[in-house]
């Protein structure tokens, strides 16, 4: 009975963390930092393990809480999927170096030397991926709880790759 009083206190506590922070800073705010801890987390145990093992261990853990903090889940498995594959390419123990190291039989150093652009590369990606992806859902969901016809259809299309009128 005890557990469960302290249990119940923390998460008020929490909660109140939650909206104090949302009062002060705004949602936007908080639910960018959560999806940036949540980008890190994975970033980092990529890194150290192979990546379906992470999926496998981490995403059923991950997955309530991002949803509970009003992330959409696609966008968790976006990005979980590209955060893997970049710690799987980072030093020090990223499963693809070992691939390097034994398809190319070259040395550790020499390997590590050559991967900072592309994670760097990656790295942009992964930031620019997760605005983009939300603004891409919200315009999807807007766009298609509207009916449309096969005329506007065309017309956005036609206008889309440099056409004015359709020809009908």
């Amino acid at each position: 009975m005890r557990r469960k009083l302290t249990h119940v206190r923390a998460e008020g506590q929490e909660r109140q963390l939650q909206h104090r922070l949302e009062r002060r800073f705004g949602r936007r705010l908080v639910a960018l930092s959560e999806q940036v801890i949540l980008l890190l987390i994975f970033l980092v145990i990529g890194m150290f393990m192979e990546t379906v093992a992470i999926i496998l261990i981490l995403t059923p853990i991950f997955h309530p809480v991002a949803v509970g903090a009003g992330i959409d889940p696609v966008l968790v498995g976006v990005v979980v999927t590209t955060q893997v594959a970049i710690g799987s390419a980072t030093p020090p123990f990223g499963c693809d170096i070992f691939t390097a190291i034994a398809i190319f039989r070259r040395p550790y150093l020499d390997i590590i030397r050559g991967t900072p652009p592309f994670i760097i590369i990656l790295l942009v990606a992964a930031v620019i991926a997760v605005p983009t992806f939300q603004a891409l859902r919200l315009g999807a969901v807007e766009f298609l709880s509207k009916p449309v016809t096969v005329k506007q259809l065309t017309t956005a299309v036609l206008r889309l790759t440099g056409h004015s009128e359709p020809r009908m």
